[in-house]
This record gives C-alpha cells, structure tokens and sequence, in this order.
C-alpha cells in the first residue's frame, strides 16, 4: 500500500532531529465529542439556522493519507425528527465544524477526517455525530501549517490509533469493535512530534505529496502490469 510505501515518518519529521517538539494532543487542541442526535433539534442557538449532522455513513473517502471527503446524506428535517421522551434542545454554536478541524471516528477502526479537504459546501453547518471526537487546533497558541498538522494526524490516526485498537480488540475480543476504540481521556494525554518551523512544515508537506504522487503513479503502473500479466496480454 501507500502507507507502506513511504518512509512516512522520516519524511513528515525531517531529518534534524533538533528540529521537533513533542505536544500533549490536550494542550495543542482542544478535544471534544459530537452530540446525541436523538437529543437535539438539528438547529442552531439563537439564530434557529438549520444543521447538518455528520454520520460516518454521511462520508465517504479516498483510501490514501489526507484523504478527501464529501458528503452524501443531507440532514433530517425537522418532520423527520422521531417522537422521544427526552426533551431536545437546539445545538450550541462551538459545535459547528470549521475548515481547522480534525475527526476521528471512534466506533470500531478509527479513522480520521480532515476537514480542510472537503467538497463540502461552506454555507453548510455541520455538527459531527457522538461516533466522532474532534480535534480544534488552539492556533492561538502555537504557529503551525495547518495542512501539515492534518497529515501528521492522518498517520497518528493510521499507525498509533490503529494499534492501540488492535490491542484492546486482542483483549476484549471482536465484538469490542462495536464500542469506542478510543477515549477523550486516552487521546488527550497522547503526544504528537511535529517540526518546529513553519517553514520546515510546509516544505516537508510539499515533499510528501511529491513523493506521494510518484509512489501512487507506480501503484498504478504495477497494478496494470498485474492485469496485463493475469489476461495474458504482456508481451
């Protein structure tokens, strides 16, 4: 695969290792869950402006690091809205996703969402669902190349999150795929290594996507040398 291909973390830290710093995933964002569905209106505070809500199965992506999404289930109206005991408020307007922001679906398998690269229109408010935690970089306090921090979280997502839902799996069983593979609490106190310069930041994304174009181009080549040799058309 691509993930494989690539030397990913040499290539995402650099090669000076004076260059980095380690962060608490808590101090360099602030980390936070989606809403209940089922105890909300799919408004907005205030303003009464309609809402989207966003469902893994709203989603769908590119298998490649610092994928692509768009989405592909509108919200539910207002007449859709189930009969329910509970007593359903309107949404608070922090809940509303922004182009910095980070998902990480934690049901099963995490995977990871970045939201600078979307189709999704910008007139759109959008509220993750509570199969979601979300990452809201606190920009005020670190300088950092938004488009890299998201790729360094698409490869956190990939190798750290992963193994450490294979481990709980291992433990709990198959069936522990149906619960939270992660917790607010245990990802908060994760580190992420990032490169210090902004600088740096950008040149080694820019690298990365270099290498990655080439890395999918031969991907590709192969795959059709695969084909050909398997229809018998290679000569």
């Amino acid at each position: 695969s691509l993930h494989d291909a690539l030397p990913i973390y040499q290539i995402l830290l650099g090669d000076n290792g004076k260059e980095i710093k380690n962060f608490l995933i808590g101090d360099l964002f602030e980390v936070f869950s989606g809403i209940i569905e089922e105890n909300h209106l799919p408004v907005l505070e205030e303003t009464h402006e309609e809402v989207v809500f966003l469902r893994i199965n709203s989603l769908k992506g590119h298998e490649y690091i610092y994928k692509k999404f768009e989405l592909i289930e509108s919200a539910r109206s207002k007449k859709s809205l189930k009969q329910s005991s509970i007593q359903q408020r309107a949404v608070k307007k922090d809940k509303i996703l922004n182009k910095e922001d980070y998902l990480i679906y934690t049901k099963g398998v995490p995977k990871g969402f970045s939201m600078l690269n979307n189709s999704i229109s910008e007139s759109k408010k959008l509220v993750a669902s509570h199969q979601f935690i979300c990452l809201r970089p606190r920009t005020e306090l670190i300088e950092i190349y938004l488009p890299y921090l998201h790729l360094i979280l698409d490869v956190f997502v990939e190798k750290k999150l992963d193994q450490v839902f294979r481990a709980k799996e291992e433990i709990k069983g198959n069936n522990y795929g149906a619960f939270n593979s992660i917790t607010i609490k245990e990802i908060s106190k994760m580190e992420l290594v990032i490169l210090k310069s902004v600088d740096s930041q950008k040149k080694v994304f820019d690298q990365y996507n270099k290498i990655k174009e080439e890395v999918e181009f031969s991907l590709t080549r192969l795959d059709f040398l695969k084909k050909s040799i398997n229809e018998n058309k290679y000569i």
